[in-house]
């Protein structure tokens, strides 16, 4: 669950980086998440969260979401991802653990596979 002693090294930091990718990225939506990624491959891929303070006015529910979702996405994703991301909690309320992991599980199967083609999911339909 903890990202372990390379979980500061794993955050993105960078304002411009940042900025870059909230104005640039492909986003990626289920409910109560927003997966918002680069286009361009980065050699080890960091991670934001983010927690609107228009939804949650107490620091301690932004605090508690953030924590929530680094503990579930390190727990899924042991290794770096190929792009930097940013997850965006959208919901209204806090939620179980368990829900954020099926929505984040969701949302990471939309990712491009380590190869660079396509999604890591089958496709629907035929599959000749």
């Amino acid at each position: 669950m903890n990202p372990g002693p390379n979980g500061r090294q794993r955050s993105l930091k960078s304002p411009t980086q940042i900025a870059a990718l909230f104005s640039k990225g492909k986003r990626h939506f289920q409910y109560p998440l927003i997966l918002i990624r680069t286009d361009e491959i980065a050699a080890p891929g960091k991670v934001v969260f983010s927690v609107s303070k228009k939804k949650f006015k107490r620091a301690v529910d932004r605090n508690r979401v953030k924590r929530q979702l680094r503990a579930v996405y390190f727990s899924l994703q042991p290794h770096p991802p190929q792009y930097h991301l940013a997850l965006v909690y959208v919901g209204n309320e806090l939620m179980p653990s368990q829900n954020l992991a099926m929505s984040l599980k969701k949302l990471l199967a939309e990712l491009p596979s380590e190869n660079g083609e396509g999604p890591k999911s089958t496709p629907k339909g035929n599959t000749h």
